[in-house]
């Protein structure tokens, strides 16, 4: 809810049971909302006369004024900006852009920013920390391209776009796009502040604006052939990016160093015109008023909720005990209700507490409140209700799914599930077959790899016919990207708990080849307990998900698990002994004063380096045993580098924080900032751990000497274990040595060139 039930002008019905005693006994509580409900109409209706129609109206059409219509006009004075931020995800670009709206000057400038709806609570995280004088705007929808131009982009987005072929760049559409996401605003600039992405760097582009800003915020050239795990992230996207360059009236690197290396790299796609640079800004106040952050879970008593849905009937005519609301479940507050097998319940969704499942329903349509899931059986009863046609089809349709769509190998048993459907959200599929029940269609859907199962048909959209004609079928299919097109064979929601019959120190984000399936670094001892809420099997391999490790939501080979025949006493007492465990792996080491304290915050990637800072420490701690290094961050190489920590034997020297809210009051109590990256585009940190005015030692780069230029003379030269371990050895036995650095007069030079990129 957007208001809190205590300013609600009246009290709060969770069933239809509950609203008609309200209304009953209406007279008894008028008196005690009276000042909620002055209070709410005030806020809500204020103007509210019975003629606030007709006003409107009359001014609309008739150009008639009021007195009782309070006009405001937008500020024509303020220069208005239309910025894509970067997809929100924890990394320095996200960091930049929030200084950024924490600094800038809101008496001149109107912001908005435009980017995706986020899907992650890390995203949404982020978003509550712009300023709250941005204006955020989500992009809703599908792009409405023809099929004409869908080819054009799509062939560009492959193979970029080469100076000889701009004639096939679908202008109309991108400017057709960016119309339908802002309205056909006029913006005086419009800026890409990503640079990574070729989607939202041709939107930008094709925004209705006097000026058009794209940023780099790295070595790009560098960042497009990076391998990590394998895999080239931008191997496809930022060569687009690149040939699109030209729209741009500007190209800004964030420092002078990073710019003069994208202009060598870049130089075929750059004029000396377009290049620029401006650097980041730093938030202050957060840095210096670190440690006042809330350090608890705010999600530690939160309930995860499944949203899957189904037709069920209970398993025996009696009464149960039913909770309203999940606040009165943990309360222990219940009521009593008869239900039959007659009744139809649907299911709306499920959660588990103190080790039962509950599932959220309705009985012959009426919401009912949250009962014990045991009772209720999924039914075919509703499909049984009619006859049904299954009738043929030959479309072509897009997957648009929540995460709680489900695929079904048949209509008839609502328990065979395959898979859930978000595996294949923003894919082709082929339609060979519809079925309608209960004024709900569902459609039997096909892909590269043959039958999938049935879906329901509000999952689909962007209709095609093609007549049969099996060419046509695969020339859409064949435009999915072959790791998206692979589901699960079978998908279970369990509750049970699971021993470990080995130690087990590897995890999946997704059951492989599912895709985005990463290794992840996960530690559980052989006997070691935990408590699993989902199986699925793809290629005869089984896997449980667990929330019992560091990360939410991670699958484990069946292999490794025993299931445990116990009564849900003795999982709850095993689970809190693993939460305890786990809590003592998430909350780290205490950082000692008696110790010299090292500290490394970044992107756990190879261009960061950590790998062989790992290794120095390994050498260092011959010499100096009370070392110890605290990384802060995330990344692909997590596993990595907690493996080399454990074959290094380095447990008791090497600690691996992840990412933290407030990693200033852990920076402050250690002695030494560590940072041996091998390229930058402005390292951020440098600038956070200046502010803090804690000793720096940092790789002789471009990036690195443009920031710490005037504030050191000692860098570490070189990138092998070998030359970090001597840079560190050497800068410990002066770590008194500090320079001065004014984090005012630098945010106020960086500002300045900002406004001047803009302004001119």
């Amino acid at each position: 809810m957007y208001l809190p039930e205590s300013v609600l002008p009246g009290p709060v019905a969770e069933t239809v049971d509950e609203l008609i005693d309200l209304i009953e006994k209406k007279d008894i509580f008028v008196d005690q909302y009276r000042q909620n409900y002055r209070l709410m109409k005030e806020k809500i209706c204020n103007y509210q006369d019975g003629n606030v129609t007709k006003r409107y109206v009359e001014r609309i059409f008739k150009k008639r004024k009021s007195e009782k219509i309070k006009e405001i006009l937008l500020r024509n004075d303020l220069k208005k900006l239309i910025i894509y931020p970067g997809g929100m995800k924890n990394n320095g670009i996200t960091t930049s852009f929030i200084n950024l709206s924490n600094n800038i000057d809101y008496s001149k400038y109107d912001i908005s920013i435009i980017l995706n709806k986020p899907v992650s609570s890390e995203e949404i995280k982020n978003l509550n920390k712009i300023n709250k004088n941005v204006r955020m705007l989500f992009r809703p929808g599908n792009s409405l391209f023809t099929r004409n131009e869908l080819i054009r982009d799509y062939f560009i987005q492959l193979f970029s776009l080469k100076k000889g072929w701009r004639f096939l760049l679908p202008e109309k559409a991108y400017k057709r796009e960016a119309a339908r996401i802002v309205g056909n605003i006029a913006f005086d600039v419009a800026i890409d502040f990503s640079g990574y992405s070729f989607f939202w760097a041709k939107l930008i582009a094709f925004m209705n604006s006097n000026k058009r800003i794209i940023f780099q915020h790295n070595d790009l050239l560098s960042d497009s052939k990076k391998i990590i795990n394998g895999k080239a992230p931008h191997k496809k996207n930022l060569p687009a990016v690149f040939s699109i360059y030209y729209l741009f009236d500007r190209i800004l690197s964030v420092s002078k160093e990073t710019m003069e290396i994208n202009r060598k790299n870049l130089k075929k796609f750059i004029t000396d015109g377009q290049i620029g640079y401006t650097t980041n800004t730093i938030d202050i106040s957060k840095i210096m008023t670190s440690g006042s952050v809330d350090s608890s879970n705010p999600n530690a008593n939160n309930q995860e909720i499944s949203n899957f849905r189904f037709t069920g009937n209970i398993i025996a005519a009696k009464t149960y005990q039913v909770y309203t609301s999940l606040s009165l479940l943990e309360k222990g507050v219940y009521f009593s209700k008869t239900i039959t097998e007659d009744d139809e319940i649907y299911v709306l969704a499920s959660t588990f507490y103190n080790m039962k499942e509950y599932a959220k329903i309705t009985v012959n349509g009426i919401y009912t409140g949250w009962i014990e899931k045991r009772f209720i059986q999924a039914s075919s009863k509703g499909i049984q209700k009619e006859e049904t046609i299954i009738e043929n089809r030959s479309m072509i349709a897009t997957i648009n799914c929540s995460n709680d769509e489900m695929i079904y190998y048949s209509m008839s048993d609502l328990n065979s599930i395959r898979s859930p459907l978000k595996y294949l959200n923003n894919t082709y599929a082929y339609i060979s077959k519809e079925q309608k029940i209960n004024d709900t269609s569902y459609c039997y859907i096909e892909n590269s790899n043959g039958e999938i199962g049935w879906i329901n048909k509000n999952c689909l959209s962007n209709f095609h016919q093609t007549f049969h004609l099996k060419a046509l079928k695969n020339y859409f299919l064949n435009k999915n990207v072959k790791e998206k097109t692979i589901v699960l064979d079978k998908f279970q929601s369990i509750f049970i708990q699971g021993q470990f019959k080995y130690k087990t120190t590897i995890g999946w984000t997704e059951p492989v080849p599912i895709a985005g399936s990463e290794q992840v670094a996960i530690m559980f001892e052989k006997d070691d307990v935990a408590l699993f809420t989902k199986k699925a099997t793809i290629n005869q391999k089984d896997y449980y998900c667990t929330n019992s490790a560091e990360v939410n939501k991670i699958w484990i080979e069946a292999k490794n698990i025993e299931e445990a025949r116990v009564n849900s006493m003795e999982i709850q007492s095993n689970l809190i002994d693993e939460r305890a465990k786990n809590q003592k792996r998430i909350s780290g080491p205490t950082i000692s004063s008696d110790s010299i304290n090292l500290v490394n915050m970044g992107r756990l990637s190879p261009e960061k380096n950590q790998i062989n800072l790992i290794k120095a420490i390994k050498q260092i701690i011959e010499d100096q045993k009370n070392v110890r290094l605290y990384i802060l961050g995330e990344g692909p190489l997590k596993l990595e580098m907690k493996q080399l920590i454990k074959k290094l034997e380095l447990e008791e020297h090497v600690f691996l924080l992840g990412h933290q809210e407030d990693p200033f009051s852990i920076m402050k109590q250690c002695d030494l900032f560590v940072f041996p990256s091998i390229y930058e585009g402005q390292p951020m940190v440098l600038l956070e751990a200046l502010t803090l005015k804690l000793p720096v030692l940092a790789t002789n780069i471009p990036a690195n000497v443009s920031v710490l230029g005037e504030y050191s003379t000692t860098y570490i030269e070189g990138f092998s274990a070998e030359d970090i371990a001597q840079a560190i050895l050497n800068r410990i036995c002066k770590l008194n040595d500090t320079m001065r650095f004014s984090p005012e007069e630098y945010n106020s030079a960086a500002l300045k060139s900002f406004y001047r990129e803009i302004e001119t």
